[in-house]
């Protein structure tokens, strides 16, 4: 019996252990990372300050953070037309990659 001298290591990334991840699931997680922590992280230390009222109010700048995840392809509209496996691998990358930059807005 042989017993293999080389063993490789699995492939690590941002989120540990990657599942092997497509170019396009790096990518998705890679655009998420970069707007949880350009645009979540600051913009929750914002709302953090303001009173509930004013954080969700008309105008307020929660409203445009959520057209911004939208635009980004973030919210449940980005992942039509995507095999049902498919979605939940993007789902979870990108819901990950949110909740790291803000766990409130995620």
């Amino acid at each position: 019996m042989d017993i293999p001298t080389h063993v490789p290591l699995p492939v690590t990334g941002r989120a540990g252990f990657d599942a092997d991840l497509s170019e396009e699931e790096r990518a998705a997680q890679d655009a998420a990372h970069r707007f949880a922590r350009e645009v979540m992280r600051p913009l929750g230390q914002e709302l953090d300050k303001l009173r509930a009222e004013q954080a969700y109010a008309p105008g307020s700048p929660f409203w445009d953070f959520q057209m911004q995840v939208a635009q980004m392809g973030f919210g449940p509209d980005g992942l039509i037309g995507l095999e049902p496996a498919e979605a939940a691998r993007f789902e979870g990358l990108i819901v990950q990659e949110l909740a790291w930059g803000d766990a409130g807005l995620a």
